[in-house]
């Protein structure tokens, strides 16, 4: 073991120990490894001097820290305020919300359950949870508590209140238990088959904690409490801001520096078990402790072996690009200083949100153990690397061949069939282009001033391994992982908020002129025994540039004086409406359907999807078997200016006025395929005005036959010079007002 030496100073911002918090009860002894030999002294004043430095050059207005040497408690600092602006000082018994630190916690819970044999981590996770359900085809009982505590359950990661989707997207209002959350679910999708690969999600640990309950037949936080952290000596640690709040030692939520939250803002039960747990720097060194000493007072060595293996690779976090995850815990390689053949486990998980952030580290092979705390949505990485460094003798594992060479790239070209966390779909296709890997979205650009907004396609810059940044609506990073059914190519492209699955190599788009047909070749990444596709259009794509828009009641979306009509006589495939507003204006898209053939749109009743987040330009509809009456609302919920004006394009891709012939009945990855797609003229529908005939659109949409595996290649038809005469049989957008 790692011979340490330490010498304690006290000073106005360093304290050394576990102070007591007012109103608070101390800490209990607590078992943890017996101190080696001392040989020379630490130099803690080199760490402290990194975490101020840090401090500044990140706008932190207060930070506590405590290092363990040896298993045992060395030493505790503090600087800075609880809250910016304000006179109180953090010290090392101030409380700080711990975020997603405490997911370790929550697979310990699990762990105890299974060494009681009341859980099983590799059963279905309906033989807990029985009323689990997904949205089909998805089933719940693909889902295991292993795949869950691994970050591998496919699950998407908000919170989002999935019982309204895709009608709204919005938190969970109530503040509700893990049981009634759980049942909201039946309207949630998964990224993936669960296992496919690592995708950070909080609920996943939702669900561990409920099975938690229903196993001990006890709460999940009094669980918590009860049987792992006041037996651990942990006697401030909670889940309660009440109690944080009674102890008059806290620190206050911060983003940028400004004031985010009280404790207890922003806080719900349902998400206790990701991320809802408060503690100090020397609690938490406590908690660390009883892993260091192969579960201590709360675990077997054979739980804490199980929650410290690694078990998938987390390829998409900066700091650690070679990171893997165990149950609730990252696991990084570092190497000695003096040594560098000498491999060592850095034991980590970060918790990071609502204005606070945390680091909690341990090297299980030093003894050694480090916690930062600070009051703002940041993290203090690196003072953690200084303490691993200056303390420890300790520096990240070099990586060899970081950054993937373009003559690798080939392997992550190929279409991919992409799900965001709201259930929306879209088709990414990744091209090599000489040097350099580009990606676009084909489906996204179907109407003019989308194409014009939005390039044809982005370069992506190759971060390390397999993630890249690219630049399209916004910076994104993604991860190419292995699957599918073509061994020579990635299988998965991933991000936190949304996921790609790799179908093949589709063309970009198909052009059509009159009457004429169009070969669609492609070459499948995934066997399909079933596979099908369907064709949708054509239609003209309608724009209005600085439309007028007045000031609605924003308690009540069907004031909208903005409403556009569209009758549909077949399936809708595709519909796409883009808005761009003023500055300042916050205008939000309701789509309606006449469902009862009434004549009229009931607000909320007959709500099929809505757009409110001022983040988000665009609303994405997938397909809808059921033709009639539809209503688009563009709802003024706040608009600044008497003359304020808005943009709106709407692609509406319905119709029978495209046919497929000649589709193969099943596809074999890797083997060539193709079918045909042709125009029928006579089926258009009628213009509505002199720039309807310019040109239409519509989608060909394949299904691969999987959950998810859905792609579309958009078609672009221009009329030849004998087109017959259109015929009046759907009555595209028009925009009326006053309504």
């Amino acid at each position: 073991m790692q011979r340490f030496t330490f010498a304690v100073s006290l000073g106005c911002a360093v304290l050394v120990g576990i102070a007591q918090a007012p109103g608070l009860q101390p800490a209990a002894p607590q078992p943890a490894p017996a101190p080696e030999a001392i040989q020379q002294d630490a130099d803690f004043a080199a760490v402290d001097a990194c975490l101020q430095q840090e401090m500044r050059d990140k706008g932190i207005p207060g930070a506590s820290m405590a290092i363990a040497i040896d298993g045992q408690l060395a030493h505790a600092s503090a600087f800075g305020v609880r809250r910016a602006g304000a006179p109180e000082r953090v010290d090392t018994a101030t409380i700080f919300r711990i975020n997603s630190s405490t997911k370790m916690m929550a697979a310990a819970a699990v762990m105890r359950e299974v060494e009681a044999g009341r859980l099983d981590l590799h059963a279905p996770l309906t033989d807990v949870i029985p009323e689990l359900a997904l949205k089909p085809p998805w089933q719940a009982s693909s889902l295991t508590l292993h795949d869950l505590l691994s970050n591998a359950g496919g699950l998407p990661d908000p919170y989002l209140d999935f019982s309204q989707m895709p009608q709204r997207y919005v938190m969970p209002e109530a503040d509700v238990d893990l049981g009634a959350w759980a049942r909201g679910l039946a309207n949630m999708h998964l990224y993936a088959p669960p296992g496919s690969f690592w995708n950070y999600s909080s609920p996943n640990f939702s669900l561990a904690g409920l099975a938690v309950e229903r196993a001990s037949g006890q709460r999940f936080e009094d669980y918590v409490t009860e049987q792992l952290w006041r037996p651990a000596g942990m006697t401030v640690t909670t889940f309660d801001p009440e109690a944080v709040v009674a102890s008059g030692n806290y620190a206050v939520g911060h983003v940028n520096g400004q004031f985010w939250g009280e404790p207890g803002d922003h806080q719900r039960r349902y998400a206790a078990p990701g991320g809802g747990a408060y503690s100090t720097p020397s609690e938490l060194i406590v908690w660390a402790q009883q892993l260091l000493a192969q579960g201590g007072a709360i675990l077997t060595p054979e739980s804490v072996r199980a929650m410290t293996r690694p078990y998938v690779k987390a390829e998409v976090l900066p700091w650690a690009p070679r990171s893997s995850y165990g149950y609730g815990i990252f696991i990084d390689d570092f190497r000695r200083i003096d040594d560098s053949s000498h491999v060592i486990q850095v034991m980590r998980h970060p918790g990071n949100g609502r204005g606070y952030g945390t680091e909690l580290v341990w090297v299980p092979e030093l003894g050694f153990a480090v916690v930062t705390l600070i009051n703002n949505h940041a993290t203090l990485q690196r003072t953690v690397d200084c303490a691993l460094r200056e303390l420890a003798g300790l520096e990240p594992k070099p990586i060899p061949g970081l950054r993937t060479p373009p003559t690798a790239y080939a392997r992550y070209a190929g279409s991919y069939a992409v799900q965001d966390v709201y259930g929306a779909r879209w088709t990414a296709k990744v091209s090599q282009v000489g040097g350099q890997l580009r990606i676009d979205y084909p489906d996204w650009t179907l109407a003019p001033s989308i194409a014009a907004a939005y390039p044809t396609s982005a370069a992506m810059e190759p971060l390390y391994l397999d993630s890249f940044r690219y630049r399209f609506g916004g910076d994104q990073t993604i991860t190419f992982e292995p699957g599918g059914d073509d061994a020579r190519h990635a299988g998965w492209l991933t991000n936190r908020y949304f996921v790609g699955q790799r179908v093949g190599d589709l063309p970009a788009r198909l052009d059509l002129e009159d009457s004429a047909c169009a070969a669609l070749d492609f070459a499948p990444g995934l066997d399909a025994p079933t596979f099908r596709a369907h064709a949708y259009g054509l239609a003209a794509p309608r724009i209005w540039k600085d439309a007028p828009i007045a000031q609605d009641d924003p308690e009540d979306p069907a004031s909208s004086q903005v409403k556009i009509d569209f009758d549909l006589d077949g399936p809708l495939g595709y519909l796409n409406a883009w808005l761009f507003e003023a500055a300042g204006d916050n205008l939000e898209l309701y789509l309606m359907q006449d469902q009862d053939g009434d004549g009229r749109f009931a607000w909320p009743e007959e709500i099929v999807q809505r757009l409110t987040s001022p983040a988000a330009q665009g609303l994405f509809v997938p397909a809808r078997e059921t033709p009639g009456a539809y209503q688009l609302w563009v709802h003024g919920e706040q608009v600044g200016a008497a003359g304020s004006r808005f943009d709106l394009e709407l692609v509406v891709a319905s119709g029978r006025a495209l046919r497929l012939q000649g589709l193969p009945e099943q596809l074999m990855a890797g083997q060539p395929a193709r079918f045909e797609v042709c125009a029928d003229p006579e089926a258009l529908p009628a213009p509505l005005d002199a720039v309807a005939d310019a040109g239409r659109v519509g989608i060909v949409e394949l299904d691969f036959g999987r959950p998810g595996a859905i792609a579309r290649v958009p078609v672009y038809w221009t009329p030849g010079e004998a087109a017959a005469p259109p015929q009046p049989t759907l009555h595209l957008p028009r925009l009326l007002t006053g309504r």
